[in-house]
């Protein structure tokens, strides 16, 4: 039985890289372009995926625990209850990335994350709120500069669709920023 793998397109089945399983911990796959790679489960502990292109890959339920994911593209990509404990994500692309249930503890986001953020859908932007920021969009700010920004400012990051949709969603957006942020210092202090 080999323990060779190869790693798929998950539409088109072209393989993307292909190696030996025991290779995937501690890998280095630093640039390496993965987009709609199928990674559910797979094992990549302590892999170096710095400026990874991952772009709507599948990783539901990999072990990501302390990779090295600093300026990864993992736009749109599936990480539902993957496990990214320690790992590196400074820099990290995550517009429309679904992080439903994952395992932030102790990731690094550009400041350390204490708990997991909220990522919210639905809209024509992509929401993540995290300890101390809110990510809207490709923007991301403080929750009291979010709360300064008025609707000129909001026209010139993202267009009058989204001027609307955030005048429309603006208070219970911070007010939710704000419950999580809250509950994260308490859960600091204890």
């Amino acid at each position: 039985m080999t323990n060779e793998i190869s790693i798929r397109h998950k539409e088109t089945n072209q393989v993307l890289f292909s190696g030996l399983r025991a290779d995937l911990q501690g890998a280095d796959l630093q640039g390496a372009d993965l987009r709609g790679a199928d990674l559910r489960e797979a094992v990549l502990q302590r892999a170096n995926l710095q400026r990874a292109v991952l772009w709507g890959a599948d990783l539901q339920r990999a072990d990501l625990q302390r990779a090295d994911l600093r300026g990864a593209n993992l736009r749109g990509a599936d990480l539902r209850e993957a496990v990214l404990q320690g790992a590196d994500l400074r820099e990290a692309v995550l517009w429309r990335a679904n992080l439903q249930r994952a395992d932030l503890r102790g990731a690094v986001y550009d400041v350390p994350l204490t708990r997991p953020p909220i990522t919210i859908t639905g809209f024509s932007f992509s929401v993540v709120v995290t300890d101390r920021h809110v990510q809207i969009g490709c923007q991301r700010h403080t929750i009291e500069k979010w709360a300064e920004f008025d609707s000129a400012a909001i026209r010139r990051m993202g267009g009058l669709d989204h001027q609307d949709e955030w005048a429309d969603n603006r208070d219970w957006l911070l007010a939710l920023a704000r419950a999580h942020q809250k509950q994260c210092e308490q859960g600091a202090k204890e």
